[in-house]
C-alpha cells in the first residue's frame, strides 16, 4: 500500500466525539466553586473592614496633630478655650463631618486649616474628610450621607484632677472654656476623640450609629497623638 492510500483511509476515518461532562462531574465543580466561594468572600470582606478600619485610624491621628498644632498656635490653648464677642467656649461633644465657619461648637471649624480644608466665607457647609469614618459610611450609608451625622465624639465630659470645670474640651452646653494642653497632666491616657454610636452616649439626640461601626471595638486617640481601639 503506497503512501496515498494510507493517507486517504486516514481521512475518511470518522472523527470520535468530544467526550462530555457527566452529570456527577458537572455538580462536583459547582460544589468545589461553592466552597471556594464560602471560603474567599469572607477573607474578602475582612480584608476590605482592615482598610477601613485602618484609614479611621489615620483620621484620628490627623485630626489629633491638627488639634495639636492649633494649641501650639494659641498658647496651648486648646479647641474651644478661645472666647469670642458672643462668649462662644467650649466643644460640644458630638462631632459632625460637615461644618461651616460659624459652627463655633465643632472641632472641624476650629481645625479646618490645619486639615487642609478651606471653609467659605458665606457660612456655606463643607465636608471634612478626616471626620469621615469609612466603616460608618460602609455600614451605614443613608445616616453617613445626612449632614448632621455625628461620626466621632470629642472628650467634653472627662474631669481633670476632679474638677468639675476641667474637661479638656470644655463644654459648649454651659459655655465652659476648653483648658490648655499643659492642664492636662496624663496625655497618653486622656481621651481626645473616639468613634460614636449610640451603645456609648445616652444622649438620645446624637445622630450617630445605632452600633460600634468597628464590630466589637472602637477607635479613640488620645492627647498625645498615639491611638488606641478598646474592646467593648
Amino acid at each position: 500500500m503506497n503512501t496515498s492510500s494510507r493517507r486517504l483511509r486516514a481521512a475518511s476515518r470518522p472523527l470520535r466525539p468530544a467526550a462530555a461532562f457527566t452529570l456527577i462531574e458537572l455538580l462536583t465543580v459547582i460544589a468545589i466553586i461553592g466552597i471556594l466561594a464560602a471560603i474567599i468572600i469572607p477573607v474578602v470582606g475582612k480584608v476590605r473592614e482592615s482598610a477601613r478600619r485602618a484609614q479611621c485610624v489615620s483620621n484620628l491621628r490627623q485630626i489629633a496633630n491638627a488639634v495639636l498644632l492649633f494649641a501650639d498656635d494659641h498658647r496651648g490653648i486648646l479647641p474651644g478655650g478661645i472666647k469670642d464677642k458672643d462668649n462662644h467656649l467650649g466643644l460640644a461633644g458630638g462631632q459632625t463631618a460637615w461644618v461651616n465657619r460659624n459652627n463655633w461648637n465643632m472641632l472641624g471649624a476650629h481645625i479646618a486649616d490645619y486639615l487642609g480644608t478651606r471653609l467659605p466665607e458665606d457660612a456655606s457647609p463643607v465636608l471634612m474628610p478626616a471626620f469621615v469614618c469609612p466603616s460608618f459610611v460602609s455600614k451605614y450609608s443613608d445616616l453617613a450621607a445626612q449632614t448632621n451625622a455625628v461620626v466621632y465624639a470629642v472628650n467634653t465630659s472627662s474631669l481633670i484632677e476632679g474638677n468639675s470645670d476641667s474637661r479638656p474640651f470644655g463644654n459648649s452646653n454651659n459655655r465652659t472654656a476648653a483648658l490648655r494642653i499643659e492642664q492636662i497632666p496624663d496625655r497618653s491616657r486622656t481621651l481626645m476623640l473616639r468613634d460614636s454610636d449610640k451603645k456609648k452616649t445616652t444622649d438620645a439626640s446624637w445622630n450617630c450609629p445605632p452600633e460600634p461601626v468597628h464590630g466589637n471595638l472602637r477607635n479613640g486617640v488620645y492627647f498625645d497623638g498615639h491611638v488606641a481601639a478598646s474592646k467593648l
